[in-house]
């Protein structure tokens, strides 16, 4: 069985330090497919069933934020109460002027990237540090005048 890229380390090390986190969650882009790969640890006492539900659910964050759904959700037609919840935070920040946001995308996170790439009126850049995301974040207030939300 080829794990491919699933459980595989991913960092990086420079001369003087080395950062790595085990991909639990991960997507091969390939010319128009994307392969989507998640997983969940079968220890004493696991149900396959609910570890097979729950490899099903982590991976449909990951596919929400790529597939085409047509047009925004309304309110009423979100999927769960995270969604519903991010949808709102983001509209409501957008309202009062917050319309450009540093994404670095993860698992607990999902819910409030999905919504502002759901959104038509919200711009971002997607990071892989949340570091560098602020230090942006403060750089673009400073040079716009104007906030920007950082997720």
């Amino acid at each position: 069985f080829d794990r491919g890229f699933y459980g595989g380390p991913v960092g990086f090390v420079s001369s003087t330090v080395g950062e790595f986190c085990v991909a639990i969650r991960s997507v091969l882009c390939q010319p128009r497919t994307l392969h989507v790969f998640a997983g969940a640890g079968m220890v004493p006492g696991s149900s396959p069933v609910d570890e097979w539900e729950e490899t099903a659910m982590k991976m449909r964050n990951v596919l929400q934020l790529v597939t085409d759904r047509g047009p925004q959700l309304s309110l009423s037609e979100q999927p769960n109460i995270n969604t519903l919840w991010a949808t709102m935070l983001i509209e409501e920040l957008i309202r009062c002027g917050v319309d450009h946001f540093c994404v670095c995308p993860g698992s607990r996170s999902t819910p409030l990237a999905v919504a502002i790439a759901r959104n038509k009126r919200a711009t971002h850049r997607v990071f892989h540090d949340e570091r560098s995301a602020g230090f942006y974040c403060a750089g673009y207030a400073r040079g716009k005048g104007r906030a920007a939300g950082c997720v």
